[in-house]
């Protein structure tokens, strides 16, 4: 799927569920919570990577779950970049070129 079908996808789900209408400041505290299951997703992973003996289902499961708070951050942010008339293509652009200066 490509970046910008994603995009649209996400905004026409979050409007037709009545989430897209949060105020910035509301969808901003809905980051932050991502954000912390984030930083607990990624904790569990590095313990469970760093054991002797490694399970490789709760490693998959873990991995799984790391992959879910990254999709909602990044949902988050897309919500986020369209209510001030931005796409994350045009920021990503933007950081780009600030790089290749």
């Amino acid at each position: 799927m490509d970046f910008e079908k994603y995009t649209d996808q996400t905004i026409d789900f979050y409007r037709d569920k009545g989430w897209y209408e949060y105020d910035p400041t509301v969808r901003i505290n809905f980051l932050r919570q991502e954000v912390d299951e984030l930083v607990a997703s990624i904790e569990k992973t590095e313990k469970l990577l760093g054991e002797p003996l490694q399970d490789d289902k709760k490693i998959a499961q873990a991995k799984d779950l790391l992959s879910s708070d990254l999709g909602s951050i990044l949902d988050n942010l897309i919500i986020l970049a369209d209510k001030y008339d931005l796409t994350l293509e045009e920021v990503i652009n933007e950081q780009y070129s600030k790089r290749e200066k």
